[in-house]
């Protein structure tokens, strides 16, 4: 797991999100290779990403599409002065 959320790089108000859902599998629920580390701050990426807007659901794509977004975000335009 990172220490920062794999989709915009923030360090505060992180979770561990499972990559597939353990209650499937119960030895999936402490394995590294099945966390992705997501931040629930104010955009929330953790029920974005993580459940699609749906704590009932999750997202099969949640690694790719996190590295998509972070790389998204860290080359967005910036304003010039």
């Amino acid at each position: 797991m990172n220490p920062t959320c794999a989709v915009c790089g923030s360090i505060k108000r992180l979770a561990a999100h499972h990559i597939a859902p353990y209650q499937w599998n119960k030895e999936l629920e402490l394995d590294q290779s099945n966390l992705i580390t997501l931040c629930e701050g104010p955009g929330n990426h953790h029920l974005t990403f993580g459940h699609l807007n749906q704590w009932v659901s999750y997202n099969e794509n949640v690694v790719k599409d996190a590295a998509e977004w972070n790389k998204r975000i860290k080359s967005r335009p910036k304003w010039k002065r």
